[in-house]
């Protein structure tokens, strides 16, 4: 994507006529399945937002209690526990069970015909509503080229299986890019769009399997040794600084955190012994863990591996050694008998390189009150006990002695804490303690007006003060390239308009749009000021209608990404953000591909404007309508959308299909026929135009609703035959 966006507040027709070839005429009227009402989300008290706090009068911290069978306990009292300090006990001021349990996803697949992808989350949470907050991070720098496909296996799994209604997760890597909060999201495709960009990278630590004896590494001479010590000792600073960084943006996020790590090379020492600079990173993440109510779930992602003398090793004495030897020729066999002795010293190493990465990860997870996880193949056994302890977890508080915390000689002491359970037969998990330095306030945030945007715009959280909608339209041109066009409406009622001296209205607003790409990185950005005026008779409709602006960005390269969009009203300082994500197929491929959906409303009962209005006013209506997307009962929803690379066989004929299905909380509540696309009159078919009609029955319930495209190429091959798209509306009586 490249620079070169523009964005107008009065917008032109973006896409195609959807009453076109192809229009289907439905009218759902099934009545949806019953709603059951919904587990109330539980709002976060001060204590559950504040998870570990360590000041002077109060130091409060975490707990994990399980059962033989590793089950949550949550019935025990103050005395069931014994706290201390440096050895010494801490009388129980407070405890408390704080539950994060998600309600169970109960979303059904009736689909004809099964998505080719997720279904989008229906809304963006909000603060109160976050139960688990999770990232789980790959790192990369050290991963071997056969612990990928485990690695992916195991967070697929868990955003197929695992993953619940509530749960904010990041999965990102050692080696990506910045922007960590940009990435936590309950929108299962940008989660699969981050599996998919986990790869083996040779220019890290990695090696190609886990056990894989590489020469130049075990070198006899002390330079190439120092040289690979040096190399190894920069790339865990970098393992560790990602860490860090990680946790700072995971440190205002409510509640209690949890971070998975999958590494498998990771060392804090060198041939001189112990290396201080390592050691204080790890000591650095694991106090910053702490501080911001952030747990660390270890695991080895290199699994269960025969560290013997293997064939992995036996391959470094060359398969041509020992027939070379059989003819006379005795250097071969001195170059073996070399190599071996190579073999066997890198045998060695790795035992010790496996043997420090388990100190490592199992001290990490030890000090901030997690589980690690090793010589076990199923990789996903860390997130489950993770996803476990997130289902609950005790505040235990107590006042410190003066002697806690030193302020006048600022000397940093660190206390060692000890958790007992006295009902027998448990289990409890526990921060290894805390440095006795109080928790500062929290410096009072910025006033200016571009880091107030800033911060509404990379907050995983969308500021609702001012209603935001975005609605972003992939679309492919064979002639001027493929495009992204999003749609921001903002709610005129939520705009602080003073008063003119002729009867009219004046303000500003400050809107900053992003583009990131799926490592959290910005792709492209614009941002400016605009200077709102409004006739006075035009007043009532500006309130009505809102105002929505058209950005249109071009698209150099196919890809995942997040298109963010923050607001300020220049008059009451009130903020409002929104987010999407969008995939952009690369249609140079040849496969199958669906652009974005365009709904525009009608209202068949409503009475018709005067042709001047009519004529000047006509394009904004079917924008905003599509940005809004708000329909009554009977009103008329259509519906287009564009094929791409369709194939055609012997007759030069399709074999496209098409269907609707509507969704809603997960659930269909109308899935259409499966029915034949007919392209005729159109001259491209690899640019194809599809569409239909649909009108809202009353046995619709009021509410939000999926609409969803499936398109079906029996021509392709069967990796590609079918894509689908979605699009959001609202009905509302």
């Amino acid at each position: 994507m490249n620079k070169t966006c523009t964005l107008s507040l009065v917008v032109i027709s973006f896409f195609i006529n959807v009453s076109g070839v192809g229009a289907q005429q439905i009218q759902p009227s099934p009545s949806p399945p019953a709603q059951s009402s919904p587990a109330q989300p539980q709002k976060p008290s001060t204590e559950e937002t504040e998870v570990v706090r360590i000041n002077t009068n109060l130091v409060q911290i975490d707990v994990s209690v399980v059962d033989k069978n590793g089950v949550q306990v949550t019935d025990l009292q103050p005395d069931d526990f014994e706290i201390r300090e440096d050895d010494h006990v801490r009388k129980i001021t407070n405890l408390s069970y704080v539950s994060s349990a998600s309600r169970p996803d109960t979303t059904a697949s009736g689909a004809t015909v099964k998505a080719a992808s997720p279904a989008p989350a229906a809304a963006p949470l909000t603060a109160s509503q976050v139960k688990r907050t999770m990232a789980l991070v790959v790192d990369d720098i050290s991963l071997s080229l056969e612990s990928l496909s485990p690695v992916r296996q195991a967070l697929r799994k868990f955003v197929d299986e695992q993953m619940q209604p509530g749960d904010l997760v990041a999965i990102l890597r050692t080696s990506g890019g910045t922007g960590i909060l940009q990435q936590f999201t309950s929108d299962k495709r940008l989660l699969y769009a981050a599996i998919n960009d986990i790869r083996w990278t040779p220019t890290g630590r990695a090696a190609a399997t886990a056990v894989e004896p590489i020469q130049s590494r075990y070198a006899t001479t002390d330079e190439m040794k120092e040289l690979e010590e040096f190399r190894s000792e920069s790339l865990s600073v970098g393992t560790f600084g990602a860490l860090s960084y990680i946790v700072r943006g995971l440190k205002d996020l409510p509640g209690r955190k949890s971070i998975v790590f999958f590494s498998e090379s990771l060392r804090i020492t060198s041939a001189k012994g112990r290396n201080d600079r390592l050691l204080d990173a790890l000591q650095r993440v694991t106090e910053q863990a702490n501080r911001a109510s952030v747990v660390f779930y270890t695991q080895d992602a290199s699994g269960l591996q025969p560290l013997n003398y293997s064939a992995a090793y036996s391959s470094m004495t060359g398969s041509n050694d020992i027939s070379q030897s059989s003819m006379g020729n005795m250097a071969p066999i001195r170059q073996t008998a070399e190599t071996s002795l190579a073999a066997l010293n890198a045998l060695s190493d790795r035992k010790n390189v496996e043997y420090e990465t388990h100190s490592v990860l199992d001290y990490m997870a030890q000090q901030t009150g997690g589980t690690f996880t090793r010589f076990n193949n199923d990789l996903n056994a860390s997130i489950r006990s993770a996803v476990a302890d997130q289902q609950g977890y005790y505040l235990i508080g107590y006042r410190p002695d003066e002697s806690t915390f030193d302020p006048a000689t600022g000397a940093r002491k660190f206390h060692k804490l000890d958790i007992k359970v006295k009902r027998p037969g448990l289990k409890v998990r526990y921060r290894g303690g805390f440095v006795g330095v109080p928790d500062q306030a929290r410096a009072t945030p910025s006033t200016n007006p571009a880091d107030v945007l800033a911060r509404a715009l990379v907050s995983p959280f969308e500021a609702g003060d001012i209603h935001v909608r975005l609605t972003s339209l992939f679309r492919g041109d064979a002639t001027n390239g493929s495009s992204v066009t999003s749609l921001i409406h903002i709610d005129g009622h939520d705009l602080n308009l003073r008063e003119t001296a002729d009867g009219g209205r004046e303000g500003s607003i400050d809107l900053l749009a992003m583009t990131f790409s799926d490592n959290g990185s910005i792709v492209d950005q614009i941002g400016r000021t605009q200077v709102i005026r409004i006739r006075g008779d035009a007043y009532q409709r500006f309130l009505n209608n809102g105002l929505t602006y058209n950005l249109s960005v071009p698209i150099k390269k196919a890809g995942d990404y997040q298109l963010r969009v923050a607001v300020r009203d220049g008059g009451s300082s009130s903020l409002g953000s929104a987010g999407q994500f969008i995939e952009v197929p690369n249609l140079s491929s040849g496969h199958l591909a669906v652009s974005s959906i365009v709904v525009t409303a009608s209202d068949p009962n409503a009475k018709p404007a005067p042709e001047a209005v009519v004529a000047s006013d006509d394009q904004f209506e079917q924008q905003m309508a599509s940005a809004v997307r708000q329909l009554h009962y009977g009103m008329f929803l259509d519906y287009g959308y564009m094929i791409y690379n369709a194939h055609i066989d012997k007759t030069n004929k399709t074999q496209l299909q098409t269907q609707l299905r509507l969704l809603r909380d997960g659930q269909e509540v109308f899935a259409g026929r499966v029915n034949p696309f007919d392209p005729t009159g159109q001259k491209d078919v690899k640019e194809l135009t599809a569409g239909g009609r649909l009108q809202i029955g009353t046995m619709l319930a009021p509410g939000q609703y999926l609409l969803e495209v499936i398109v079906t190429d029996q021509l392709e091959k069967e990796k590609f035959r079918t894509v689908t798209q979605w699009i959001d509306f609202e009905v509302v009586k």
